[in-house]
């Protein structure tokens, strides 16, 4: 699904919420839900509870289902009353054809947001596209703060789920045994930027061997002005052994350096350890 650059758009505890930058009063949110494609009253049921929850005095049309581009669709508009007067609503629950999850999208907008904005809505309903399972080395592009002002890429496996805002992102694993974070921070604090993260880091446990005792791993790539800053350490907590990676890529005359924590059981450190040699490997400070 694609926005226009001039709109803001925010994941958020894996929900997306976007509106015209300059205009909040027509929003919009695309979120997975718990009802399954096998039930679709069920997942109508829920949308509408969550609606009735927001809203006073609500109001339906009959729902609507199409098909497109191997997409089940069902629609149904309402209106309803808030705080602020009357409200626009707009639900579309999509589902892939032999797929379990039924995704949501929410429109809700006052008249006049309706009027104004309402086609260009339409447009972006229209990106809606279906993937299949991500294949062998299928990858997604995470650009900070966005694709137009890239001061940070880093490519990671299509299938992995990622939040991001203006403070980062934060990336797991489909079996969530492997996390990742991304923290952006102003070059004014790269002296203790790291020591920071690290000490965050080592909270988290009981105890925590870093670098077996020895220092930091530090490679300067004098071509490009970069620093890659590695600290891998050994962790314990909840009776369990981990593994922890603390990373600092720099840049000479960069306003922002980045930090980058990760975790995984140990046991799982190896078969983790291609992806995230392949996801250390993309990073590009531009």
């Amino acid at each position: 699904m694609a926005f226009p650059d001039e709109w803001e758009v925010k994941p958020k505890q894996g929900v997306i919420y976007a509106h015209p930058k300059e205009d909040a009063s027509y929003f919009m949110s695309l979120s997975a839900m718990e009802a399954t494609s096998a039930d679709p009253e069920a997942a109508m049921l829920e949308a509408k509870t969550g609606i009735e929850e927001l809203f006073k005095n609500v109001k339906y049309s009959e729902p609507e289902t199409l098909e497109a581009d191997g997409l089940d669709v069902m629609l149904v508009n309402a209106k309803g009353n808030d705080e602020d007067g009357v409200a626009n609503i707009n639900l579309w629950l999509i589902a892939k054809k032999g797929v379990e999850t039924v995704v949501m999208l929410k429109c809700v907008s006052s008249q006049a947001a309706f009027e104004k904005y309402g086609e260009l809505g339409g447009e972006i309903i229209n990106t809606i596209a279906a993937h299949g399972e991500a294949g062998e080395g299928e990858v997604v592009t995470y650009h900070y703060p966005d694709e137009a002002n890239s001061a940070f890429t880093m490519a990671f496996p299509a299938d992995w789920g990622m939040d991001a805002d203006e403070k980062g992102a934060y990336l797991v694993a489909p079996d969530k045994q492997f996390t990742l974070n991304v923290i952006p921070i102003a070059m004014e604090h790269i002296e203790d930027g790291m020591v920071n993260i690290t000490k965050q880091v080592s909270a988290k446990y009981d105890s925590v061997v870093w670098n077996e005792g020895g220092e930091p791993k530090v490679h300067i790539d004098e071509a490009t002005g970069q620093t890659l800053i590695t600290s891998e350490g050994v962790a314990k907590g909840g009776g369990i052994e981990h593994k922890v990676s603390v990373y600092q890529f720099a840049k000479k005359g960069a306003e922002k350096f980045f930090v980058l924590s990760a975790w995984s059981p140990a046991e799982m450190a190896e078969a983790k350890g291609a992806q995230v040699l392949a996801i250390l490997e993309s990073i590009q400070l531009n």
